[in-house]
């Protein structure tokens, strides 16, 4: 009995050997895993590759880059007078190379000669499908390689073709349209504002370079005197009288704006409210802020008696072209 105690001794230090040497083995036959990971979200290839450079757009206006410098057409000014609403315009570029603005303003009521009557609330529709088709028909007839005879002959032809699709339509609208033509005549690449109209509005051109006492100079393209009691126009039975088509050679940072018949009152409220004329305020605006949304708010104010809109083409010398 007094061995006991001595042998349970042995047995306990047998046992616990006999514990560690099997803990031993188990930790070199069998390596602890590892806790398994979530995976890893990498990030997207396309987020990390350099991203290309987007050109801006200046000012919201649409641009395109001729020969000698940079038209831009920014947003046109609207205002619709109460209870009438029959001007329209388009002012951007078409066929991706040339800068052009459309106006047409309905002629709200018409004499029917068979009838008599007096026929009313027609001139909206007669505008909007003017300035579609002559889009459409510039569009489709303008190519760079035209003379300036073949731009001021494809104009006149404007005239005739939106005859023809007023045809049906018992609304008249006048029809003006300025456009900026890069001619191919001779050796070198000759810009030209070519420009048309039948019925009364404001066609300017205005040249920075050119100044007297300080002021910019510009010249009236659409001569007043087709409106005697009522305005020349055209409509689906032709034209009232022959439509004029000219044009002028641009000159550097040139700009020229069209306008209906309802943006006259502007320059007398411009005159007593910011001593300047239109065609001082719209260039000095563009010179100032690059931009026509103030001078958008300001005309809104002005005390209108019927619809007016604007349209602008403004120019910026290309510097990159040292051969101008």
């Amino acid at each position: 009995m007094a061995d006991l105690p001595f042998h349970a001794f042995i047995l306990w230090f047998l046992a616990i050997v006999i514990y560690l040497f099997l803990l031993f083995l188990y930790i070199l036959v069998f390596p602890r895993r590892k806790p398994v990971q979530p995976p890893v979200r990498r990030p997207s290839t396309a987020s990390i590759l350099p991203q290309m450079p987007t050109k801006p757009r200046d000012l919201n206006s649409i641009s395109v880059e001729l020969t000698k410098c940079r038209a831009l057409c920014p947003p046109a000014f609207i205002h619709r007078y109460a209870g009438k609403g029959e001007d329209r315009i388009f002012s951007g570029i078409i066929g991706g190379r040339f800068p052009v603005i459309i106006v047409a303003d309905g002629a709200s009521s018409r004499l029917n000669t068979s009838t008599g009557e007096l026929i009313e609330g027609t001139g909206s529709c007669a505008a909007e499908l003017a300035v579609e088709v002559a889009k459409k028909y510039l569009t489709s007839g303008l190519h760079p390689d035209l003379s300036s005879t073949d731009v001021l002959s494809c104009l006149l032809g404007m005239y005739d073709r939106v005859a023809e699709e007023l045809q049906g339509n018992p609304g008249a609208t006048t029809l003006l349209v300025a456009l900026l033509y890069e001619s191919s005549e001779g050796d070198t690449k000759t810009p030209l504002w070519c420009y048309s109209y039948e019925g009364d509005g404001i066609i300017n051109v205005i040249t920075p370079a050119r100044r007297i006492d300080g002021w910019s100079t510009y010249i009236k393209l659409l001569a007043p005197g087709q409106k005697v009691e009522s305005t020349a126009t055209v409509s689906g039975r032709g034209l009232m009288v022959s439509p004029v088509v000219g044009c002028v050679v641009y000159e550097q940072e040139d700009l020229i704006y069209v306008a209906s018949d309802g943006m006259d009152v502007v320059s007398s409220w411009l005159l007593k409210n910011y001593n300047a004329t239109l065609q001082q305020f719209i260039l000095s605006s563009l010179q100032n802020s690059r931009d026509t949304k103030e001078l958008n708010k300001v005309l809104e104010n002005c005390p209108y008696t019927d619809d007016a809109v604007l349209g602008i083409i403004w120019t910026e010398q290309r510097h990159d072209r040292a051969d101008y």
